[in-house]
């Protein structure tokens, strides 16, 4: 599976995580979501904002706390998880 750095934490919202989005693509609702070493942290719940500035919300694993991530730590994602819908 081939990995990229897609987008960064912004801040948590009651326990899901609130992510920008640094790319085009626009991922697919369940998608999982890594750390940079790989380790998955969650998968996409929600896609908003506009179609060329973009968030997601993320439903953290059980082992994993919203709480725990710091300001623009950044996350990855696999290439294939995308809509295939790009700007």
């Amino acid at each position: 599976m081939i990995f990229s750095v897609s987008g960064h934490y912004i801040h948590p919202c009651q326990d899901d995580l609130v992510l920008k989005v640094d790319i085009e693509d626009v991922p697919f609702f369940n998608a999982p979501i890594y750390l940079e070493n790989k380790q998955q942290i969650g998968k996409i719940d929600e896609i908003f904002g506009n179609i060329r500035d973009y968030y997601v919300s993320v439903r953290p694993s059980d082992e994993v706390k919203a709480k725990s991530f710091k300001v623009n730590d950044k996350v990855i994602k696999s290439f294939e998880a995308k809509l295939g819908i790009s700007l």
